[in-house]
């Protein structure tokens, strides 16, 4: 019996760091938001927030669920990888596609389960989706699971702080309470990944300023500028975020060596700041429009009717534009930050270094 655990515990161990020797990543499997969600809100009935309609993919091809002109970060990682894209949970599987992972990222996501009231799915149910698809694929000896040559990514957290920052005086003491929920709700469910899967080869992702969304800074009016609570709570949860995973880490008892926390906060802030960034705006979004009475229109709708309606298409020069719409970046910034993720060897970017050297890929 004691025999047994020792070859057990040796093969978790295996497992968890064959990445960092240098190893094939075949799959990903991806957890999130609108900032990853590759489609899922087309098939999700209760699903407000969609993107499948001009002008959303004006950049790289028709509209495909995709909140941005064209490509996300867990694409362009794809491509570093040299597999297709995950194709979204729900969506029907392509027969003529290798299979390369399941992406659980849905719009309007939050961590905490109640956040936008149901018209979409949390954290914790995507990865309850993972588990229950995890154990039919052992169950049938599914050759498409190989977990050995998987990465799992969480990109997600922004929507729960949106309500509150968007009030009129957001209340810090609610908004740290969130904080506190939020980060302990990501690094649950990386734990959770973990025990599931006894692999580590997982990446989490902090969040970007908040009180630089165009959404948050219109609800506060406060033009080109960001806001200042949107600011704090966006250090408190990155640092939460930071301390955690680094916990998480090096903990000796049971490591989790090849966790990565990618800091996209830092590389938004040098996009902002650094005028050499090739952005010539970063305050106002790419897609959207004003009436003649000041309403704003959000990207792809329309407001008015007859020769008073207005709908808010895409500006000429995406590329140019930090954000696409009033709460995500545009292909060009998502370029970037998978370039980062994926090729830096700063670990004030990604800690403790890209995907590419620390997994040695």
């Amino acid at each position: 019996m004691a025999a047994r655990l020792v070859l057990l515990l040796l093969a978790v161990l295996a497992c968890a760091t064959r990445a960092a020797t240098g190893a094939k990543v075949s799959q990903m499997y991806v957890f999130g938001d609108e900032s990853a969600d590759v489609g899922n809100a087309n098939y999700f009935k209760q699903a407000s927030l969609k993107a499948n309609k001009a002008p959303y993919g004006v950049s790289y091809k028709p509209a495909s669920g995709r909140f941005s002109d064209g490509k996300l970060v867990v694409d362009y990682l794809a491509e570093f990888l040299a597999i297709p894209p995950p194709r979204a949970d729900l969506a029907p599987r392509n027969a003529s596609l290798p299979f390369s992972g399941l992406n659980y990222a849905i719009a309007g996501a939050g961590a905490k389960a109640g956040t936008n009231g149901g018209k979409t799915r949390g954290l914790q149910l995507q990865f309850n989706e993972f588990r229950k698809w995890l154990h039919e694929a052992q169950r049938t000896n599914n050759p498409d699971l190989k977990l050995s040559e998987a990465l799992f990514v969480i990109s997600i957290g922004a929507n729960d702080y949106i309500p509150e920052l968007s009030r009129a005086q957001p209340n810090m003491t609610t908004l740290v309470a969130i904080a506190s929920s939020v980060s302990n709700l990501v690094i649950s469910i990386t734990q959770s990944l973990y025990n599931l899967t006894g692999s580590s080869n997982i990446v989490v992702i902090d969040l970007p300023n908040l009180g630089c969304l165009p959404s948050v800074r219109r609800a506060h009016k406060s033009g080109a500028n960001c806001t200042s609570d949107g600011n704090q709570v966006t250090v408190i949860h990155n640092f939460a975020l930071l301390t955690k995973t680094d916990k998480l880490r090096n903990n000796p008892a049971l490591p989790m060596p090849n966790l990565v926390l990618f800091k996209q906060s830092a590389v938004y802030k040098t996009m902002i700041q650094v005028p050499t960034s090739g952005l010539t705006n970063q305050s106002y979004p790419c897609c959207e429009a004003v009436t003649s009475t000041g309403v704003f229109v959000a990207c792809g709708q329309t407001a008015g009717t007859g020769k008073a309606a207005v709908t808010a298409g895409a500006c000429a020069a995406p590329a140019k534009y930090l954000w696409w719409d009033t709460h995500n970046p545009t292909q060009v910034v998502n370029q970037k930050l998978a370039n980062t993720l994926f090729y830096s060897t700063n670990p004030a970017m990604v800690r403790p270094n890209g995907l590419k050297k620390f997994y040695g890929l």
